[in-house]
């Protein structure tokens, strides 16, 4: 991409950026941080990794990093994607599951558009439907998984706990729940009990759906098993989205777990030095079980934190949180107030325009990269990515390793590039680079595991987790009181990217982007109640906040009255999320379901 950066860069007094040395860069990293450990502790120098370093090792480099300078700061892309599902899984399970799609006869994709984000998943489950396995998709949209013959539930945003919750009630009312595994079910008559106080239909009801549809799409789950059912990041950014995964957990449970599989993590050798950072973590006090399971910060909180102060330094490595925060109207404002801002990363993205220092990170393309692969039957694959093109910048291994030696504790970084820090963790695992280049498909680790191989699964499922109540939340996922919208107000999610943006970094590529502007898809009775057609501009407003785009009517738009995907710097739709909007128990954002308004500009 033209757009990639080369030279780190230092902002100067008049804003403007200048070129400097990769060795300048870190002298004046390190020398910002330490000034900041003198004068404020070294919890006030926060320390970030965003989507980029998943399932890779520099993000594992960041958070040690980060405890080796003492903070204890640190915070991951899993504040706002993943980590509220597993904990729901797991403290439902006992650990979180791989969908076994080749094994399952009913496969459900419940807000996860799997031919969009995850395409070879994609294939395994579009095999399995040609040999007759069932497909139900629950989503808001028709996606392109909605081909003949799927069942298509589509709710309207943020009603999932109630559709959960509903089909939980036909289960258990029809008794389908596996009697096979009716012995290891912790808490049924409670959730028996509690579901007695609920009327199906009029659940299905709140989230626009025939009585039904739903019962089918609940007696397919439990009687033509096995089930297997994929839970997509759209469940978790709802004002009640762990509860909501969690009800989708017990569905899951009372279906059968033949369909899913375990995954074991790979036995790295652990880091040198065992650090721990100093002070109270951001969000320990308000989402300790967040903070406790994910083992970082909650990063939605580090903005409060930032306007309050607490937080006077952030390195971002591979991240655009100016954009991806919560309450993000005010993320610009927040972050003009921290001493000091350094981001690495490929391009200069919005955060990287507010630093006071940019390193251009080299992409995967140009480093080696250690990866874990996991099959569709759960089996884990360790493998070596090599690099193909000449480094245009520095690794991430080679940049933290330099930065260490600045800061003190080079000793506890005992490599000096990517093939020995590699060679350095394989080593309980008897695996180096040379072998791992010699099987490009990965080496093999571990099998799947079926649940009641688990040490956990030995303990049973927990319907009631008395985890929650120890923490003061509620330990069924017993739907709150419904609030209904409105009548001035329509219902928008922001969980929509094509494929070609699924990363919002992959905007700055041209041959990517070329075909996609933000627009925003209107249901045709949305477009109708407001006079609006494709081409039409259109004025959507929340929170003080207002975005002006582009109407594109659309027919696909089914359970939602508006769709509007986030990623675009200019139209920022996370500006829409709130800080006092946040789930009880993570503190995810409230990002599907949002209430707003809408006209026609000028209109």
């Amino acid at each position: 991409s033209k757009n990639r950066l080369q030279t780190p860069l230092l902002k100067k007094p008049s804003g403007e950026f200048m070129p400097i040395t990769i060795d300048e860069a870190l002298d004046r990293l390190a020398e910002e941080m330490l000034t900041i450990k003198k004068d404020f502790g070294p919890s006030a120098f926060a320390f970030h990794s965003g989507q980029a370093g998943v399932r890779r090792q520099f993000s594992r480099l960041t958070a040690y990093t980060a405890k080796l300078f003492g903070s204890v700061n640190y915070s991951g892309i899993g504040a706002t994607c993943n980590i509220s599902k597993r904990l729901a899984y797991h403290l439902t399970l006992g650990a979180f599951p791989k969908c076994n799609y080749k094994k399952a006869k009913t496969i459900v994709l419940w807000g996860h558009n799997a031919p969009h984000t995850h395409p070879y998943d994609w294939h395994v489950i579009n095999s399995r439907c040609n040999q007759k396995a069932k497909l139900i998709i629950i989503d808001p949209q028709k996606t392109p998984a909605c081909k003949s013959g799927v069942l298509h539930l589509p709710l309207i945003p943020g009603t999932d706990i109630y559709l959960a919750w509903a089909m939980l009630k036909i289960a258990v009312d029809n008794k389908w729940q596996q009697s096979a595994l009716e012995d290891k079910l912790k808490g049924l008559p409670e959730l028996i009990d509690a579901l007695n106080e609920f009327d199906a239909v009029e659940l299905c009801r709140i989230c626009g759906l025939a009585y039904e549809n739903v019962h089918e799409a609940t007696r397919r789950i439990m009687k033509e098993k096995p089930a297997t059912i994929m839970v997509g990041t759209a469940v978790e950014l709802q004002r009640h989205g762990f509860q909501a995964a969690r009800a989708i957990a017990l569905l899951q449970a009372l279906a059968g777990l033949e369909a899913l599989a375990f995954c074991p993590k790979p036995s790295y050798k652990q880091f040198p030095v065992q650090a721990h950072g100093e002070g109270t973590m951001v969000g320990s006090s308000q989402y300790p079980l967040f903070t406790e399971f994910a083992g970082y910060a909650q990063s939605n909180l580090l903005l409060k934190s930032i306007e309050n102060n607490d937080v006077k330094g952030l390195l971002v490595v591979g991240g655009n949180p100016l954009l991806t925060w919560t309450d993000a109207a005010r993320n610009k404002e927040a972050f003009s107030r921290l001493q000091f801002l350094a981001v690495m990363d490929n391009f200069l993205t919005a955060t990287a325009k507010e630093a006071d220092l940019i390193i251009p990170a080299a992409s995967p393309g140009e480093k080696y990269e250690l990866i874990e692969c996991i099959s569709s039957e759960g089996d884990v694959y360790i493998n070596l990515s090599e690099p193909i093109l000449p480094p245009l910048a520095i690794n991430e291994v080679e940049f933290f390793k330099g930065l260490a030696e600045r800061l003190g504790f080079g000793h506890a970084m005992p490599w000096n590039n990517s093939w020995e820090f590699f060679n350095y963790l394989l080593e309980p695992l008897q695996l180096d680079c040379e072998k791992l280049l010699e099987t490009p498909n990965g080496s093999f680790y571990a099998s799947g595991m079926k649940w009641e191989d688990l040490e956990n699964g030995r303990d049973g499922i927990s319907i009631v987790a008395p985890t929650l109540k120890a923490y003061g939340h509620q330990v069924l996922p017993i739907p709150p009181k419904y609030s209904v919208p409105a009548e001035n107000k329509v219902i928008l999610t922001t969980c929509d990217k094509p494929k070609e943006l699924v990363h919002t970094r992959y905007r700055s590529v041209d041959s990517l982007a070329k075909n996609h502007k933000p627009v925003i898809k209107l249901a045709s009775r949305t477009a109708r109640k407001y006079g609006i057609k494709t081409g039409d501009m259109v004025e959507v407003s929340r929170n003080n906040y207002c975005l002006i785009a582009e109407a594109r009517v659309s027919d696909d738009v089914i359970g939602a009255d508006a769709v509007f995907g986030h990623g675009w710097e200019e139209l920022n739709v996370n500006a829409f999320t709130s800080l006092a909007e946040l789930d009880a128990v993570t503190g995810f954002p409230h990002a599907a379901g949002i209430e707003v308004t809408i006209k026609k500009y000028g209109g």
